[in-house]
This record gives C-alpha cells, structure tokens and sequence, in this order.
C-alpha cells in the first residue's frame, strides 16, 4: 500500500519550503543589511552622489565632488533617492536597492528557466553548464 498526500499536506509542505527559502533570503540579504559602515569606496560613492542629488534637487545628473558622476544607469539613482526619502539618508536605505534587486535576479532567473526549460532546470549539472555556455549565466532554480 502507498502512502497518498493529502492536498492540505501538500499545501503544508509547499508553504514550509517557500518560508524556509524566504528565510535563507532574509539572512542572506537583508539581515543587518544597514548595520556595518560602508566598507567599499564604490558603495559609499553611490550614496554621497544620491545624496547629493536628493540635497540639489537635481534628479537627472548625480554629481560626485562636484563633478559629474554617470558610473550607474540613472534609474539606480532614482531607486536610491526614493528609499533615502521613505528611510533617511542611512547605510540600510543605501544598500535596499542593491539587495531588492538582487531578488529581483532570483525570481527573474526562476521565472526564465521555468519557461523556457522545465521546473528541474538547475537540479541537474549538465544543465548549469548548459545554460553558462550559451548564454553565459549563472542560476538556482527553485521548484
């Protein structure tokens, strides 16, 4: 005799594995996020260049030393200038963007190995090499 799941222990299990994974994503990304000082210069640079868009009101050009600075596309300015409005000109608000995107990246590369492979894309390292070579990307898939 085999052992059938109920759909409610599906349910369960399935809503145990999104928090599980919810909660590696949360340590890794977003636990302390704002708690130590800027340690790269690159970091710290972005953040002056947004505050100093935020205190000139000038949304179109990030200055750095009063030069102008164009090393990110401008919507990571913009990005940065709405969480330092919403949390302060803090370390967390700087590093919110980078670390939303970040998940953006996650569920983007789900999304894409799910349509255009199939759910076990990732589970197999045949298929990593796969995917790296062609397109020259790496992902986790998660299904």
């Amino acid at each position: 005799m085999f052992w059938r799941s109920s759909p409610q222990s599906n349910a369960v299990r399935r809503l145990s594995i999104w928090t599980g994974w919810a909660v590696v994503i949360w340590v890794t990304v977003f636990w302390r996020l704002g708690f130590p000082s800027f340690w790269d210069p690159d970091e710290a640079v972005y953040a002056v260049a947004t505050r100093e868009m935020l205190r000139t009101g000038d949304w179109l050009a990030p200055m750095f030393n009063g030069a102008p600075f164009f090393d990110k596309p401008i919507l990571f300015y913009w990005l940065q200038l709405v969480s330092f409005k919403l949390f302060g000109i803090t370390e967390f608000a700087a590093r919110l963007v980078p670390a939303v995107s970040a998940i953006g990246i996650i569920g983007t590369t789900f999304w894409a190995g799910r349509t255009f492979f199939n759910c076990t894309v990732g589970r197999s390292e045949e298929h990593t090499s796969e995917l790296q070579s062609r397109f020259g990307i790496s992902y986790a898939v998660f299904c």
